[in-house]
């Protein structure tokens, strides 16, 4: 879907007074197309926002320029047709930006939901839920009265068709901090009484099967790439907010443009990145300390790991802070405007937003277009790649691990032509996740959490080859001779009969049964 719509709110004159409205819908116009900018009034009183979407015969999504007292909410779920996205901009035109400042800011702002509507997608029942709104300092008594009344709010749900099931993938499920994510009969589903929509389940999905409605990736891919279009307001630093600061005044520096996240739990180490590859210069992590429901501890880790990357991409690590929303003052984000603003650019720039890369391949990406590759490996901070270690002398070719891996990191396969099998590592597909660890039943297996990027020119490494060993009977296939050797010697040590270990189960069987029928016709 594409915005035609963009919705100015006059303020009763002091948009215009501030802003040239018609200089900024013909950037809009001229970066997007068609694209048709309406100028109103009073979008804040009720109801008023609804009857402006009817009268025009709004059929695509809406982005309104407001001030923050338009319920952000209103009509956000009456039609799936025209979801709604706000910018603030009274807050905007009462900053102290210069004039300049504050039209280039209203253009990016802009044209950055704009552009994030074209990956706009309906919202499904399951992508919601009722609740309270908790509010938040003093209100008034008007809204006091509408908090009364429960809202929709978007959360969390799993796509079906792209989800590998519970029984292959539980990646989700161990890093919900809440017991959200649940597994019944191999099917993975969120429990939305206990969800509070972080969204970490659909920053670690590596299949991408979840979705949070409205702050899909590629939603928020493409609102960044806006926010960094052309040269304006250089150098450029993205600030990933909290949504639950979204009431907060944070007095951004002219050239630090936000981004809204459920939490900064969807800030993985992806997303940090790729704000750097498309164009940015410095990245504000930016949320309260002492309310947060993420443990912060455990996102620094996350936020130590990108600054090894972008050390060994050679660019400065102090490119990247997090800030305290409770204590951050216009003079603490000034200050790291002006230390980013006395680096050199890192000159940066992708093409096009894309949703399939894998992080592997993006730093991959990063280091070509830099010219840097980190020549080290890296095993600092949550490094979400693995490096696996097999123990050959122990590993019996079961294959257990391959099929617990919801990545297909590992594989196991016939040697066509041979009676030979093989295990294979895909070292750019691991994420970490350990599961292959926890299933061999021979401890044989270890993952160091390590990104070495000379690994990545090998598309696949050979850990285990082992012979098949054929059935004395018929010659079927019977299973790899570590494992047959390693049965046997296990029977052998209970006492067990070995004389079978050779033996298919189906020819088992039959030579099982022969002296039984042999006995029932002497009797």
């Amino acid at each position: 879907m594409s915005a035609r719509y963009v919705m100015l709110c006059t303020c009763h004159g002091s948009l215009e007074q501030s802003l040239p409205v018609e200089e900024v819908g013909q950037f809009l116009q001229s970066e997007e197309g068609e694209v048709e900018v309406i100028l109103t009034d009073d979008l804040c009183q009720p109801n008023v926002l609804k009857e402006m979407l009817r009268d025009y015969e709004c059929r695509g999504p809406v982005v309104v320029g407001a001030c923050s007292r338009v319920n952000t909410r209103a009509g956000l779920f009456a039609s799936n047709s025209h979801p709604l996205r706000f910018v603030d901009l009274r807050t905007q035109i009462e900053s102290s930006y210069s004039a300049a400042e504050l039209i280039e800011r209203a253009k990016l702002l802009l044209l950055a939901q704009v552009r994030r509507h074209t990956k706009a997608t309906a919202i499904p029942r399951n992508g919601r839920k009722l609740e309270f709104v908790k509010p938040h300092g003093e209100i008034s008594r008007r809204e006091l009265f509408e908090m009364l009344m429960p809202e929709y709010r978007v959360m969390p749900f799993i796509e079906s068709a792209e989800c590998v099931g519970g029984e292959r993938c539980r990646i989700c499920q161990s890093h919900c901090t809440f017991g959200a994510v649940g597994i019944n009969n191999g099917r993975v589903f969120i429990d939305h009484l206990r969800c509070r929509g972080c969204g970490t389940c659909a920053a670690v999905c590596p299949h991408r099967a979840i979705t949070h409605p409205t702050f899909t990736f590629a939603e928020l891919e493409q609102e960044m790439g806006g926010l960094l279009h052309s040269r304006m307001l250089d150098p450029r630093i993205i600030a990933l907010v909290c949504q639950a600061e979204q009431g907060m005044k944070i007095p951004y520096p002219a050239n630090v443009l936000p981004i809204q996240i459920p939490c900064l739990a969807m800030a993985s180490p992806w997303f940090m990145l790729r704000a750097f590859s498309l164009g940015a210069q410095g990245l504000a992590l930016i949320s309260q300390r002492q309310t947060c429901q993420l443990d912060l501890q455990a996102h620094h880790v996350n936020v130590t790991f990108v600054q090894a990357v972008l050390s060994g991409l050679g660019i400065n690590p102090e490119r990247v802070r997090t800030f305290d929303a409770n204590v951050t003052t216009e003079e603490e984000l000034t200050q790291f405007s002006r230390q980013i603003s006395s680096m050199p650019q890192t000159m940066l720039k992708s093409t096009e937003p894309t949703r399939s890369m894998r992080l592997p391949e993006l730093i991959s990406e990063m280091g070509e277009s830099s010219g840097n590759l980190p020549a080290e490996t890296i095993t600092t901070g949550r490094v979400p790649i693995g490096r696996l270690a097999l123990d050959r002398s122990r590993c019996t070719g079961c294959g257990l691990c391959a099929r617990q891996c919801p990545t297909d990191a590992l594989t196991s396969l016939p040697m066509h032509g041979e009676h030979l099998c093989q295990l294979l590592f895909h070292y750019h597909s691991c994420v970490g996740c350990g599961q292959c660890v926890e299933s061999c039943p021979e401890q044989c297996l270890q993952i160091e959490y390590a990104l070495d990027l000379s690994m990545l020119s090998n598309p696949s490494e050979m850990i285990f080859a082992d012979r098949i060993v054929m059935c004395q009977e018929c010659k079927a296939p019977v299973g790899p001779k570590a494992m047959i050797e390693n049965l046997t010697t296990r029977i052998a040590a209970a006492g067990g009969i070995t004389e079978q270990s050779f033996t298919c189960p189906e020819c088992k069987v039959r030579t099982m049964s022969i002296p039984r029928k042999r006995a029932e016709r002497r009797q």
